[in-house]
């Protein structure tokens, strides 16, 4: 099957191999596991074969006015229109293939020779209600889906009806019918990653023998999976539309002796039928709904932003739940993000390489590769450590990465871009391992939209960390596919202005990436102070290709803090946060932004760094001071700190007496940050939790909601809102 259209199509055949992740050719072909009889195999086999096809048919000049699809074939139909694309849509097979191929308690069951209204009235009579009609196939072809004990009796009682015979069919599971339900579900995670676009031919849906609209495709392909495939009335409706030749693409010839029958045997649909859609495809009656806003048709939830950062991301949103250190944006949090078609990203930082990995492989199992991102901290300081970590990237085969807190390029950063580097069978390069760069100067954008540089290349080549070709591929692409541009957030911000920053970088970017690409491509994203549907919007005004929210999101059930801490920051204002020293680069005087309301941290934070600056090692700080530090601050003697941090860093002699007294320091950081975790009640006013206004924000604006109380607040669920109010809110003032 197909052998000659592979043979015209290879560029296409690689790209189908590597999506499915085995030879599409040789399945077909030589089947040497005996696999083709699986749907999980025989739906991606029939349709990259019947896609090879059309691809033939319309290479001849033949353009269609309706394209139309049995099951499986209508993904075809909706590729052909240009609803979906090739690899989209392949990749929504093999996952409708895999999941339809779990259920294999039933089976189908062919009925002909009596139409479909008596063939209902048998099974209601024969006491057969668990049996459900899957595709009305022709005015005398009916099959049914059901379980095997229950489709056995129906053959036996159908055989008994005058002019009726019945034919089980060789399928392995009950398509179309209730049985698929657990399925549908877990489809509707894949769909809600994809982009539909609006087609250029009308398709005609197996559900409602009526012609498709982009913005309903999620859901009828939905449905598809627990519906009949109602044939009949798909080629009535044609028939009424003037079709009178219908021409079948793809292997065999059964559709077309479907078609034929039905044509023979059949009568266009009737005017007054052609108006009576399926109930739940029909629009809201105006009298219960307001009339639409002008401009509604320009903006909405799913068309803001860059198209190209949909697709590229396998996205239905162009939005992203961004990281959040010590795995504060969990595992949970990515899981309901990429179930609801946006990208959530694991907050690695600060976290252990083994729960990181453990991490990874959940997510992997949930959702899928490719559906969630793990957030990159730079360590250029402990380059071991940073190159420890990209090993765990490797080793779990993480494609994606939000790459955050660099201000040059790393080695390990390039080792990870340039291992994840390969070509197609005309050289062009396959970026395998993909980044998303969030920042906020305009140099290190720069350097994101640039190639590797050439040093660090060599290095690695040198090293054998990386071999010849992938230096070579490394060198032809920018370091990031995406580069977010970080506003005014929580954690270290250097407090800028979406307004100045957004257009500046941008610039910056298009700039540098024309310089060493010729091209313009990049995708810039906005993050920071997003917490109101106003500023999502400004946020695309501005440029964005996509929004990134962060603060909102640790005020959610899904973020993994404390109780303690989502109470304190679902009652912050907007001018309830303040600077303060960062532990992680305390001696650099660094700063981080945290709530300020209702604890300590801050203060306490900036007081220890002032006796940094001021003294030279702990013995010169006065006793009354180091009193206040013992009971306000560490709750416990120095002594006992200085032993505790010893234990970590070595003998006393290893250390300076300024690092010791910078050693000690960030152990009252260290403390804060454990605590707000898990919820310390001794520690409850020195919790350190980074946040930015955006949380205040958020809160303003949900006051008065159920929102109001966190644990009704869920991650993708705020997004969506947000989304959908920036839309409306642009549909009013910028239609």
């Amino acid at each position: 099957m197909g052998t000659q259209q592979f043979l015209r199509h290879p560029d296409l055949v690689e790209v189908a191999d590597r999506i499915l992740g085995y030879s599409i050719r040789m399945l077909c072909e030589e089947d040497p596991r005996k696999e083709l009889g699986n749907t999980a195999f025989t739906q991606p086999a029939l349709f990259v074969v019947n896609h090879l096809m059309y691809l033939d048919y319309v290479e001849s000049g033949a353009v269609p006015d309706f394209v139309a699809g049995h099951s499986l074939g209508e993904y075809n139909a909706l590729v052909a229109s240009g609803i979906l694309d090739f690899e989209s849509a392949l990749r929504l097979v093999k996952q409708r293939g895999a999941l339809m191929a779990r259920v294999t308690d039933g089976g189908m069951l062919a009925v002909m020779g009596i139409d479909r209204d008596k063939i209902v009235a048998h099974l209601t009579e024969f006491d057969l209600t668990g049996i459900d009609v899957a595709n009305y196939n022709t005015p005398v072809q009916t099959i049914l889906s059901g379980r095997r004990v229950d489709l056995s009796c129906a053959a036996e009682r159908f055989a008994e009806v005058e002019g009726c015979c019945c034919v089980p069919l060789n399928v392995s599971g009950p398509f179309h019918s209730r049985y698929m339900e657990d399925a549908r579900k877990d489809f509707d995670r894949d769909l809600a990653r994809v982009r539909f676009s609006d087609g250029h031919i009308e398709v005609i849906s197996n559900c409602t023998a009526r012609p498709y609209e982009g913005s309903r495709a999620a859901k009828l392909l939905s449905r598809q999976i627990v519906s009949p495939v109602n044939w009949v009335d798909s080629i009535r409706y044609l028939m009424a539309r003037g079709v009178d030749e219908f021409i079948q693409v793809g292997p065999g010839n059964t559709i077309n002796g479907l078609t034929k029958k039905i044509m023979q045997l059949c009568s266009p649909l009737a005017a007054e039928e052609m108006e009576v859609e399926d109930r739940s495809q029909r629009p809201a009656d105006p009298n219960t709904t307001k009339p639409p806003t002008r401009g509604t048709r320009a903006w909405s939830s799913d068309n803001l932003g860059a198209a190209a950062f949909r697709e590229q991301f396998g996205l239905r949103y162009a939005c992203m739940a961004g990281g959040m250190y010590k795995g504060i944006s969990s595992v949970a949090m990515a899981v309901a993000m990429a179930e609801a078609g946006m990208l959530g990203v694991y907050g690695a930082g600060g976290v252990d390489f083994a729960a990181v990995r453990d991490a990874v492989r959940e997510l992997t199992r949930r959702v899928g590769k490719g559906h969630f991102a793990v957030n990159y901290i730079a360590s250029p300081e402990m380059p071991d450590h940073e190159n420890a970590f990209v090993d765990v990237l490797l080793q779990e085969d993480v494609d994606l990465v939000e790459a955050s807190a660099f201000m040059s390029m790393t080695a390990p950063l390039v080792r990870y871009r340039a291992t994840g580097m390969t070509k197609d069978s005309t050289g062009r390069p396959i970026i395998g391992h993909r980044v998303i760069a969030k920042l906020s100067h305009p140099e290190v954008a720069r350097a994101f939209a640039s190639a590797a540089p050439q040093r660090l290349v060599n290095q690695l080549v040198t090293e054998g960390s990386i071999t010849q070709d992938q230096a070579e591929l490394v060198a032809s692409v920018p370091m990031a596919d995406a580069i977010t541009i970080e506003a005014d957030s929580g954690g270290h911000t250097d407090g800028g202005a979406m307004a100045v920053l957004l257009p500046t970088i941008r610039r910056h970017v298009k700039d540098a990436e024309y310089e060493s690409f010729g091209t313009k491509s990049m995708l810039i994203g906005a993050a920071g102070g997003i917490g109101t549907p106003e500023a999502m919007a400004a946020a695309f005004l501005l440029g964005a290709d996509y929004v990134v929210t962060g603060s909102v999101n640790q005020c959610t059930v899904e973020a993994d803090t404390s109780e303690a801490v989502k109470d304190l920051l679902s009652r912050v204002a907007v001018q309830d946060t303040k600077l303060a020293v960062s532990g992680d680069m305390f001696e650099l005087g660094a700063q981080i932004q945290v709530v300020r309301k209702g604890t300590f941290f801050a203060t306490r934070a900036n007081k220890l760094y002032e006796i940094y600056r001021q003294y030279d090692s702990l013995d010169q700080v006065p006793a009354e001071t180091i009193k206040q530090l013992e009971d306000k601050f560490f709750k416990r003697p120095l002594a006992d700190v200085r032993a505790e941090v010893l234990t970590h860093k070595g003998s006393k002699n290893e250390l300076s007496p300024r690092s010791e007294m910078a050693a000690v320091f960030k152990w009252y950081f260290m403390k804060s940050t454990s605590a707000a975790l898990t919820g310390d009640r001794e520690w409850r006013l020195d919790y350190q939790v980074q946040c930015g206004p955006a949380m205040g924000a958020f809160n303003n604006f949900i006051k008065g909601t159920p929102l109001e109380d966190w644990r009704k607040r869920r991650t993708s669920e705020i997004a969506t809102m947000l989304l959908d109010r920036a839309a409306h809110t642009l549909n009013l003032f910028h239609p």
